[in-house]
């Protein structure tokens, strides 16, 4: 269940707090901005193109594209055993990191 926007926006109250005892200064510059800039309880939940539906499917597509030509319980059953293998790949990936960040995310951030 997602928290509802005002549950967000007295979470984000919340946590300013901190960011002023921390840095003054961030604290000064956040507040100059409108939240909606840059804060999450604020943006919009609607996605603005459908470019991420589009991307979204031609991934999938391309990943069941040997099962599709199946009969319908044998193509779910493949696209089952796919979707475990993947989850269990990234697990496995995952329970051997020991950093506090995702490797994918940290190499965005560096």
């Amino acid at each position: 269940m997602f928290a509802s926007r005002t549950s967000q926006k007295q979470v984000f109250i919340d946590n300013i707090e901190p960011i002023k005892r921390y840095n003054h200064e961030a604290h000064a510059y956040l507040h100059k901005l409108h939240p909606k800039h840059w804060s999450k309880h604020v943006f919009g939940t609607r996605a603005k193109t459908n470019c991420v539906v589009n991307n979204v499917a031609e991934s999938f597509n391309a990943m069941i594209l040997e099962a599709r030509g199946l009969p319908i319980i044998s193509m779910m059953e493949e696209i089952r055993k796919k979707h475990i293998v993947r989850i269990q790949e990234r697990y496995t990936v995952m329970d051997r990191y020991d950093g506090i960040i995702c490797p994918k995310i940290r190499d965005k951030l560096e």
